[in-house]
């Protein structure tokens, strides 16, 4: 990967991505992370390109189930980002746009991860690959103990919220939150795939709801309805090779033209068309009504309390806005549709 430009069928014989998915174990202080997440691939947003992901990394995916299990590449994957985030403050006031993009690179490998274990593995066998790492990590061969993490997804989960409410938004910033938001559906999304257990019985529900990141349910509900209100517009150079504020500044010029000949992307307006189908207003919505409609008590004997519907209500005590208003009151309109299927 490295600076260079990276196509989606390069990917499986890209020697990092390799390693990662073999028998080596990686320590969070491997000097490979930087160069695992120094490529330059587009964000996947069109489906034709995510079905070519998927086909591209069979391999590489059933390599690491395969090998993950000894290694614990997948947790430590995990604990790179969350240190990772606690730097992005510093990131954002420096316009290290590098970090930043970085950093989107390594959630985006991790949320591809997840969504394989969750769609492919029964539960027992995700718990396997995603249960804590038992021994302290090490450093080019040198004992150098970090603390163990909690459990992997609800450290992750809670970074991820923490990023959510803390991290600014400005144009470097925008495809960060916007991850951020989508691994959160991603790892939310499990209840589907094991349907023996209601949300509640899940323990990424039950962290949310009642974890200790769960006193930032208000300051998370307010963040993600101001994005729909928002309406925030896509930053260009994301997308584009503008090298005036570009997100990856630095790399080599035309970098978006290379992927799309190598890769056979759409054209750019379907690839602008794309990013607003899945913009942050609207994955904002999206992750805010599977919080408030899940865990409800409905069909439980346990019923504990919801604190993002709970929040709602707080946000509406002090609006002074009329179209803040209007968007709330359309959001209870479809809650109030959901509501006629039992998603607890």
């Amino acid at each position: 990967m490295g600076l260079e430009a990276s196509s989606l069928k390069g990917l499986e014989s890209n020697e990092y991505l390799e390693r990662f998915c073999s028998e080596e174990t990686l320590s969070v202080f491997d000097p490979i992370w930087n160069k695992l997440f120094s490529h330059s691939i587009k964000p996947v947003l069109l489906r034709d390109d995510d079905f070519l992901l998927d086909t591209t990394m069979e391999k590489c995916r059933a390599n690491l189930i395969l090998n993950n299990l000894k290694t614990r590449n997948v947790t430590a994957l995990i604990e790179v980002f969350v240190s990772r985030a606690n730097e992005l403050q510093i990131s954002v006031q420096t316009s290290d746009n590098i970090f930043i993009w970085q950093a989107y690179n390594c959630l985006f490998i991790i949320r591809s991860i997840l969504k394989y274990l969750y769609s492919n593995l029964t539960e027992e066998a995700c718990f396997q690959q995603l249960e804590k790492v038992s021994k302290n990590s090490m450093s080019n061969g040198t004992s150098s103990p970090i603390p163990e993490p909690s459990d992997p997804v609800e450290l992750l989960l809670g970074t991820l919220v923490q990023v959510l409410v803390e991290l600014p938004i400005t144009n470097l910033t925008y495809i960060l939150h916007l991850e951020a938001i989508n691994t959160m559906v991603v790892v939310l999304s499990q209840q589907m795939f094991m349907a023996s257990k209601t949300a509640l019985k899940l323990s990424s529900y039950r962290f949310l709801m009642q974890g200790e990141i769960s006193h930032l349910s208000v300051p998370l509900t307010r963040r993600l309805l101001s994005h729909y209100i928002e309406q925030r517009i896509p930053p260009y150079p994301c997308w584009n090779n503008d090298n005036s504020g570009s997100i990856v500044i630095g790399v080599a010029s035309g970098i978006w033209n290379i992927l799309r000949k190598g890769v056979g992307l759409s054209p750019h307006d379907d690839i602008m068309e794309a990013l607003k189908e899945h913009s942050l207003a609207k994955q904002s919505l999206y992750l805010l009504l599977i919080l408030v409609n899940h865990c409800t008590g409905r069909g439980e004997t346990e019923n504990i309390p919801n604190p993002y519907r709970a929040a709602i209500i707080a946000c509406s005590n002090d609006l002074s806005n009329f179209i803040f208003l209007i968007i709330l009151f359309n959001l209870f309109l479809v809650l109030t549709v959901l509501t006629d299927f039992d998603l607890t």
